[in-house]
């Protein structure tokens, strides 16, 4: 869009000073192209252009004349025959205005003639260029055209294929997004307002759908999701949290806006979704803040918006939530944000791969789509490209991705139909993929009395201790959903009040996609005799050595106990069977030993305190492979005094 504005302002600059003098002195074709002039400014084109075939013809080196055809054929979008007229003129006089060769070049560039394109504005560099806004423009066509090329010489793997009559409608299908288990399309889509009234801009009303996955190659029919979310009023632009609890969205010129264009958050209860709030300030402006992207666990949120701060014409902003408030905006900065448009933000399940639409980074022209990779809280690393054909001299809108990485949705016409916009998938080339990301899914109740239980549910990085997710069973389903990026070792641990902790160990360190997880979850209530396993406590081997990532399990142990005083605890430890029944009492022993003085040591009563040593006595699973005896190799504790 930038560029086209630019190419517009140059070519009128161009015909302005072509109307100081004429390259004719021919009166006749002077007066035919006066003649045209007046009919092109007021959008009679036809009778214009007939005026001008007059006029060359008269005088067949009319230079004005192919010029202002030119310019009549760019607003047509006529590309072809806008170029014959470039031609023309450089045929005539080569060296009459270095914005000829400029415009001919951005002309080559929109048919995917990137070759003659460079051949264009490199003659235009070599020219005397009186301008410096032409020639920072001859600069960045230059650079751009030699971009285009690169990509366009170097195709990436790309076969997208129409998601068929059950997902896209008559009218314009857009913004796909797939729940995290892959079970839920979300899509927007075009209505009519009045179906006895023809598809026009005003009988057309955006709402949200979904579709349900019957098998791998079936989709159910298409659902509007209704009120609260939908509205008669336009709604765009959807992101759903992974967890599937929150939903953000785009709503424009409603009666609680601040702007224009705000953003909306509903979320999940038992009879539906609550009626949608604006979200206010300080995620909200007098601005545009549209085209949300919400982190895995809800808590992130990436949008785009042209509020003060902006470099370019809209940026890429993120704010945080902090439990309570959302942080103030920060712009995401000259990695990603350029002087043109940065839209459709997509932060994948991993947490640090970014995918957005620009038409301001060097591509194939118009809005191409991108990736950028977070460093830090911060940084960003350079922007790529997704390449050509993802990317096309057209308008690309926007990109979804798949939570395994390999899956990407697109919205587009690219099938010139009558349908408009389509959603297409397709499989995403490994270089273009985000880190695989896998996920964990169940309910928690109580082991009791099977009622579901909201509890508080924290997945860490064992080996740096970062929280990665930490959001909460839903209240009224007790359903969960965890996504569990690759290359870490991971603890989950669930609390409640009133109940024992509950932790379990995920490695996803070995490259290789594993099937989801599925767990229930059943809480204990703190009572005599209740057990835990606490599967995050490591020894070093053969030793009762702590290794440090057990320390995450062991603060968390630490905090149950200062949330419940009065309980006192018995720590025990178990092995395998291998080695002698001595030996592994003796290290069962002091494994436990081990842990107790730990809790001593970090403020724990040594009188709640007693540790001991079952050996391989207790076994939980078979000794007979290499699983179970793991398995067996654990520390407990159990309830003895509450």
């Amino acid at each position: 869009m930038r560029a086209a504005l630019l190419f517009f302002l140059v070519l009128v600059l161009l015909r302005t000073e072509a109307q100081r003098t004429y390259s004719t002195t021919k009166g006749k074709a002077i007066k035919q192209f006066e003649y045209a002039e007046k009919n092109y400014n007021s959008q009679q084109y036809n009778i214009a252009i007939e005026s001008l075939n007059d006029a060359v013809n008269t005088d067949p080196n009319f230079v004005e004349a192919y010029l202002l055809k030119a310019q009549i054929f760019f607003e047509l979008g006529h590309l072809r025959r806008e170029i014959e007229c470039y031609e023309k003129v450089l045929t005539i006089r080569r060296d009459y205005n270095p914005k000829v060769q400029y415009l001919l070049s951005i002309a080559y560039f929109k048919t995917e003639q990137y070759g003659k394109s460079i051949e264009l504005a490199t003659e235009a560099s070599q020219m005397d260029i009186q301008s410096e806004m032409l020639a920072r423009n001859v600069e960045f066509a230059l650079k751009s055209a030699k971009s285009a090329k690169k990509l366009y010489d170097h195709p990436v793997p790309f076969k997208p294929i129409n998601m068929g009559t059950e997902i896209n409608s008559p009218f314009d299908d857009y913004w796909p997004m797939l729940s995290a288990d892959g079970k839920k399309l979300y899509t927007t889509k075009n209505i009519l307002r009045n179906r006895q009234l023809e598809p026009t801009r005003d009988n057309l009303s955006e709402d949200f759908f979904v579709n349900y996955k019957i098998n791998d190659s079936t989709w159910s029919q298409t659902y509007n999701m209704g009120r609260p979310l939908n509205t008669p009023n336009n709604e765009g632009a959807p992101s759903i949290s992974a967890d599937g609890q929150t939903f953000v969205f785009t709503g424009c010129n409603r009666n609680d806006g601040k702007g224009k264009c705000d953003l909306y958050i509903s979320h999940r209860q038992a009879q539906g979704w609550s009626e949608p709030k604006n979200m206010g300030s300080p995620i909200n402006t007098n601005a545009l803040e549209r085209q949300p992207s919400l982190s895995p666990d809800g808590k992130t949120l990436y949008f785009t918006s042209d509020r003060p701060g902006t470099d370019g014409l809209e940026d890429l902003w993120v704010s945080h939530f902090d439990g309570t408030n959302w942080s103030t905006p920060i712009n995401l900065g000259d990695s990603i944000n350029s002087h043109g448009i940065e839209w459709a933000p997509f932060i994948h399940p991993d947490g640090k791969t970014l995918y957005f639409v620009s038409d301001g980074h060097f591509g194939l022209g118009g809005l191409d789509i991108y990736k950028s990779t977070r460093l830090n809280d911060t940084t960003w690393s350079q922007v790529k490209n997704l390449g050509y054909p993802i990317n096309t001299v057209n308008d690309e809108q926007s990109l979804f991705v798949s939570i395994d990485g390999e899956l990407a949705l697109i919205s587009s016409n690219r099938a010139n139909d009558n349908n408009g916009l389509d959603i297409y998938q397709f499989l995403l080339y490994p270089e273009a993929r985000p880190d695989y990301v896998n996920y964990l899914t169940g309910t928690v109740s109580d082991t009791k009395t099977n009622a579901l239980v909201k509890s508080h549910i924290e997945l860490i990085d064992l080996n740096t201790g970062e929280l990665i997710l930490n959001p909460e069973s839903e209240l009224q389903t007790g359903e969960y959903l965890l996504c569990i990026p690759s290359g870490h070792n991971y603890m989950l641990n669930i609390s409640q009040s009133g109940y024992m902790p509950y932790s379990e160990h995920f490695a996803m360190t070995g490259g290789h996609k594993d099937k989801p997880y599925e767990k229930h979850i059943k809480l204990q209530p703190i009572e005599l005799g209740a057990h835990v396993i606490l599967k995050n406590i490591f020894f070093e081997l053969d030793s009762y050595q702590l290794k440090d990532e057990s320390k995450i399990e062991l603060e968390k142990l630490i905090e149950f106990m200062n949330n419940n005083p009065n309980v006192s605890i018995e720590i025990g430890g178990h092995t395998d069977n291998q080695g002698s029944k001595a030996h592994n009492a003796t290290l069962s022993d002091n494994r436990a030993k081990t842990v107790q003085k730990y809790l001593i040591n970090h403020g724990i009563s040594a009188a709640r305190l007693t540790a001991k040593g079952y050996g391989m006595d207790q076994p939980i699973d078979t000794n007979e492979t290499e699983e179970g005896r793991a398995n067996n190799r654990r520390t407990e504790f159990k309830v003895t005094k509450k």
